[in-house]
């Protein structure tokens, strides 16, 4: 609860009975959608490097045809496990000059 008032400083409010619940949800658009995929509450580097390896590119043999493989750019937020090695390494030997964060 957030109170924002000059007149009465006797205003009390109620703290903490909610908690911040994280979670990481990854999901794509290539003709369709793709996901969403629930990732580990520990996101980091090679997490992530594990997902694109084995999850992420499950997803697209599935779902997305050859040609539109072929061609696509593949575009990243510059959330820091899009910058990690494993992810980086991954992405270059499978899309080398079509990924950018």
């Amino acid at each position: 609860m957030h109170l924002w008032a000059y007149e009465n400083p006797h205003e009390t409010s109620v703290r903490a009975y909610q908690r911040r619940i994280s979670v990481n949800v990854w999901c794509g658009i290539v003709d369709n959608l793709l996901g969403p995929h629930v990732l580990s509450l520990s996101l980091n580097g090679p997490v992530y490097g594990n997902f694109l390896e084995h999850k992420w590119a499950g997803l697209l043999h599935e779902d997305v045809p050859l040609g539109t493989r072929n061609f696509m750019w593949i575009m990243q937020d510059d959330v820091p496990v899009h910058f990690s090695s494993v992810a980086r390494m991954y992405l270059d030997g499978a899309y080398r000059n079509r990924w950018i964060c």
